[in-house]
């Protein structure tokens, strides 16, 4: 990166702020008068999202007692896949993804293994919509039966739709948020470029963007993961001492 830092530091802010890579690429010429293609910006994104992935990876948030579940579909290839997602309603914390081809329990205990590996405790309940799916697989994790009193002290699964303070509307918004994300880049190409989709707007999600209901901190400043707001530069650097 030495002669080209502030280069790439912009092309991922740019991206994962809704540019396309073609956008970003006439951003970099007219701006800073950089020849350089979409090809290449693409491999930045990849190296750089995963080098801070396998940083942050370990972080555990401290997350509140309340987990929202979604899924949605994305389309990558030409074809439908499901993305599903994991949200502490409190701190706003992306605390899982997973990208699929389908609504299986399998897949959708993938989601919980990873949200339980990311949080330094589960939660007292998940809500979630009426896929079967989700309740097969908080069985399969949290074990005990279907309510918060007892030894096994199983999450209450709290089923939508609903109305009043107990809803789903915050992850519903965060996957309006993607839908209009992905529709500015067009599609995705592949299931390695949705999966570095995925991976690098969780980071800007978590550690860069600054959320309005947060009195404009992070999720990762209110759930423990950071103490200040970060840009790319700064992760980038954190994660090459690591």
């Amino acid at each position: 990166m030495k002669n080209q830092t502030m280069t790439i530091v912009c092309a991922l802010d740019l991206f994962f702020r809704g540019i396309s890579l073609r956008e970003v690429q006439q951003h970099l010429q007219s701006t800073f008068g950089i020849d350089v293609s979409y090809v290449t910006i693409h491999n930045w994104i990849k190296k750089y999202v995963e080098l801070v992935r396998r940083y942050t990876e370990e972080l555990k948030a401290i997350t509140s007692g309340r987990w929202l579940a979604d899924e949605t579909l994305i389309k990558v290839g030409g074809r439908q896949m499901v993305l599903w997602c994991l949200l502490d309603a409190e701190t706003r914390q992306l605390i899982a993804q997973h990208i699929s081809q389908s609504r299986s329990k399998e897949d959708a205990i993938i989601l919980f293994k990873r949200g339980k590996k990311s949080s330094k405790s589960p939660p007292l309940e998940v809500v979630t919509d009426g896929l079967q799916s989700y309740n097969f697989a908080l069985e399969s994790e949290f074990g005990g039966k279907n309510d918060i009193q007892g030894s096994n002290k199983r999450p209450l699964h709290i089923v939508g739709p609903l109305v009043g303070k107990i809803n789903n509307n915050k992850i519903e918004a965060f996957n309006g948020c993607i839908k209009r994300r992905l529709k500015s880049m067009g599609h995705l190409n592949s299931a390695e470029g949705a999966k570095i989709f995925a991976e690098g707007y969780q980071l800007h999600h978590n550690l860069i963007r600054e959320h309005k209901a947060l009195n404009g901190r992070t999720p990762g400043e209110t759930s423990g993961i950071s103490n200040e707001k970060m840009n790319w530069r700064e992760l980038i650097d954190k994660a090459s001492k690591d």
